[in-house]
C-alpha cells in the first residue's frame, strides 16, 4: 500500500494516463467504423466502396400515356447505370398504385434491351410488386424497354375516362443502397366505346304487330340508341342497311326522336318509309344498323324481320268433348281454325290482344243436309258442315268461349239453345273472312279450308 501510494503520489503517472485516454478514444473510433450504414436516395456523392445509380429521366414519367383505347399500347425506355466503384444487386419496386380498375386491364412488359431484347417481366400492372434484375457492375449501365398494353377484349364502359399509375424505385444495394425513382401512368380516353342499340324492330306503317312485313308492304326501322362514355360524345349517326328487303338502301339515316311501334317506345326512326321488295321470299331477314358517335367510335348490330307469305286459312277441325256424343254438337266440344301465318288478333275480335279468352255465340242453321256454322262477336268466316245436325233451326251456342295460341283459334261450344241432332259424317269446308289479317297485315284469302272426313262434334 505504501509502494502505491507512492507511484500514485509521484509525476510519473501522467504520461500514462495520457496513453490511456488515446487508446480509448481509437477504441470508440474502430466500434462507429464496424457498424455504420448509409442509405441514400439519389446521392451525389457516396463513400468509396459502393454503389451509385444514375438516371436518364430521374424522377419523371417512363410512360405518360393519355386518351388510350382497348386495343393500343404505349411504350417508352430508361437508361440506368452505376457509377460507384463497386457492383451491387439491381431491384425495381414497385412504390404505390392509384387507378386499380384500369390496372387491373393493362399488361405491362418490361424488357432489357442493352444489347439483344430480353423479358423480365410480363403480367397485369396491378400485379407488379418487385423485379429483382441481378447483378450490376461498377461503371456499366443498362437500358430497360417498359410497354403498357390494353387488350382488345378488355373494353367495358366502366373504364372509360379513368387513369392509373405506378410508382418505381431502383435500388442498388451492396451494403448500401442507393435509389431513384420513376413512374407509369396511363388515362383511357373518355369515350371510346361505339353507341349501342338496345332493340331494334321493323314495323308496318298502318301499326300494329312490329317486326312482321309483307312483300311490297311499307315499313319504318325503329331503334332505341345510347351512347356512354365519361363523358359520352354523343350519338352523331344511325344508319339502317335494309337491302335484304328493299333492294339498294345500304344506309337509311334514322332520324332522332320520340316514337311507338306496337307500343314500344324508340328514339329512333326513319323518315319516310320504305316499301319491301314485291317479290321479296317469306321467311327471316336480316339487316343492320351502323352506330357512330361524335368521338368516331362505330359498331355494326344486327337485327332481324319476318316476312309474311300470303295468308291463307290451313285447317279445320271438330272434336268431341270427353263423355259426348259423337256427331252431335253439345256443350264443351270444340271448333278449331288454323292458318299458315300468326292472325292480328284485333281483326278477329275487335281491340283484342289474344291473350286471355272471348266470349262469342255459334249459331248452326239447318239448310237440308247442309248446315251451315256462324260465329257472332268474332270474324272468323263461316262453314259448310256438309251434313245435318240441327232437329229445330237455327241451334244456338251463347257464352261459347274463343281462344288464339299461336295461329289456331279454337271455341268451346256454349249453352246450347234449340235441339241438336246427330249427323252424318262428313268433310266439312270453311270460307275465311277476308277480313282478317295476320301480323304482317296481309288480308287473309278466302279460299275454302277443307276439313278431315269424319264424324264432326
Amino acid at each position: 500500500m505504501e509502494r502505491l501510494r507512492l507511484v500514485v503520489g509521484s509525476r510519473h503517472w501522467l504520461p500514462l494516463a495520457a496513453l490511456a485516454l488515446v487508446a480509448l478514444a481509437l477504441g470508440t473510433a474502430v466500434f462507429s467504423g464496424a457498424s455504420f450504414t448509409s442509405k441514400s436516395a439519389n446521392s451525389a456523392s457516396l463513400a468509396a466502396g459502393s454503389v451509385q445509380l444514375s438516371s436518364t429521366a430521374p424522377g419523371q414519367a417512363i410512360v405518360a400515356a393519355s386518351g388510350m383505347k382497348p386495343g393500343g399500347s404505349s411504350e417508352g425506355t430508361i437508361s440506368i447505370g452505376n457509377q460507384g466503384d463497386v457492383a451491387g444487386t439491381l431491384t425495381l419496386k414497385a412504390a404505390g398504385l392509384t387507378g386499380s380498375a384500369l390496372a387491373a386491364v393493362i399488361t405491362l412488359r418490361i424488357d432489357d434491351v442493352t444489347g439483344s431484347t430480353s423479358k423480365k417481366y410480363e403480367g397485369k400492372l396491378s400485379a407488379f410488386s418487385s423485379l429483382s434484375l441481378g447483378s450490376f457492375s461498377a461503371g456499366t449501365t443498362r437500358k430497360y424497354r417498359f410497354t403498357l398494353s390494353w387488350p382488345e377484349a378488355s373494353n367495358e364502359a366502366s373504364l372509360q375516362g379513368i387513369s392509373t399509375s405506378l410508382g418505381l424505385q431502383w435500388e442498388a444495394d451492396n451494403g448500401f443502397t442507393d435509389t431513384t425513382q420513376n413512374s407509369l401512368s396511363l388515362s383511357a380516353a373518355a369515350d371510346f366505346a361505339a353507341p349501342t342499340a338496345s332493340g331494334s324492330t321493323i314495323a308496318k306503317t298502318q301499326g300494329g304487330a312490329a317486326g312482321y312485313i309483307k312483300k311490297g308492304g311499307t315499313y319504318f326501322v325503329y331503334a332505341n340508341v345510347a351512347d356512354s362514355g365519361n363523358p359520352a360524345s354523343g350519338v352523331a349517326s344511325v344508319k339502317a342497311d335494309v337491302h335484304s328487303i328493299t333492294s339498294g338502301q345500304t344506309e337509311v339515316t334514322l332520324v332522332a326522336g320520340s316514337y311507338v311501334a306496337d307500343g314500344v317506345a324508340y328514339n329512333y326512326r326513319n323518315a319516310e318509309p320504305l316499301t319491301a321488295n314485291s317479290s321479296l321470299g317469306s321467311g327471316s331477314k336480316s339487316y343492320t344498323l351502323d352506330l357512330t358517335d361524335k368521338a368516331g367510335n362505330d359498331r355494326e348490330t344486327s337485327f332481324s324481320v319476318t316476312v309474311y307469305a300470303p295468308f291463307v286459312g290451313s285447317d279445320f277441325e271438330t272434336d268431341n268433348v270427353a263423355g259426348g256424343t259423337e256427331g252431335k254438337p253439345e256443350k264443351g266440344d270444340t271448333v278449331s281454325f288454323e292458318f299458315n301465318n300468326l292472325p292480328e288478333a284485333k281483326t278477329i275480335v275487335e281491340n283484342w290482344n289474344g291473350s286471355g279468352t272471348k266470349s262469342v255465340t255459334v249459331t248452326i242453321a239447318g239448310v237440308s243436309t247442309n248446315d251451315t256454322l256462324t260465329v257472332s262477336g268474332a270474324n272468323i268466316g263461316s262453314v259448310e258442315l256438309k251434313a245435318d245436325f240441327t232437329k229445330t233451326t237455327p241451334v244456338t251456342f251463347a257464352g261459347s268461349s274463343l281462344s288464339l295460341s299461336g295461329s289456331t283459334v279454337t271455341i268451346v261450344l256454349g249453352t246450347v239453345s234449340g235441339e241438336a241432332e246427330t249427323g252424318a259424317k262428313s268433310k266439312p269446308s270453311w270460307t275465311p273472312s277476308a277480313s282478317i289479317l295476320d301480323l304482317a297485315a296481309n288480308a287473309c284469302s278466302t279460299s275454302g279450308v277443307n276439313g278431315a272426313n269424319k264424324k264432326q262434334f
